[in-house]
């Protein structure tokens, strides 16, 4: 099954696509709407362009897993989300992954970096849900 991740911040949001059959995750873009309607929008794009059939978003949890301002604010879009685009939406902790992203990126050189961030950050949230899921199904 082909997944679409993403990790959504204020003003930035990356996109990634993984395949739940070969574990394969990579970066798919960085975008960074103007409203809320351009960025349902781009997702919508993004869903069908990947042939996605599945949204998986970061959920920003702290670190001792419980919800934060933020997260509320995630799960209030996933909502929106699912009731505009009618797909299923399915949540995995975010935490750290920007952060991993950002050291992983900061090797690179060039503007494009913070901006890659995103979409990078967006593959590992959907690496660690397949991941889990693989190994929720092995027990």
């Amino acid at each position: 099954m082909t997944l679409l991740g993403i990790d959504s911040g204020e003003k930035h949001m990356g996109l990634a696509i993984g395949d739940t059959e070969t574990g394969m995750v990579a970066p798919f873009k960085h975008c960074a709407p103007r409203s809320e309607e351009e960025r349902y929008r781009m997702i919508d794009e993004a869903f069908k362009e990947s042939g996605a059939s599945k949204i998986v978003i970061g959920l920003p949890l702290s670190f001792r897993f419980r919800k934060t301002k933020m997260s509320e604010k995630i799960k209030l879009f996933a909502s929106e989300l699912n009731t505009r685009l009618h797909v299923p939406v399915e949540f995995e902790n975010e935490v750290l992954t920007s952060a991993l992203a950002s050291r992983y990126l900061g090797y690179q050189k060039g503007q494009r970096k913070k901006h890659d961030q995103h979409a990078f950050a967006a593959a590992l949230i959907l690496e660690s849900y397949i991941e889990r899921k693989k190994n929720k199904n092995n027990l």
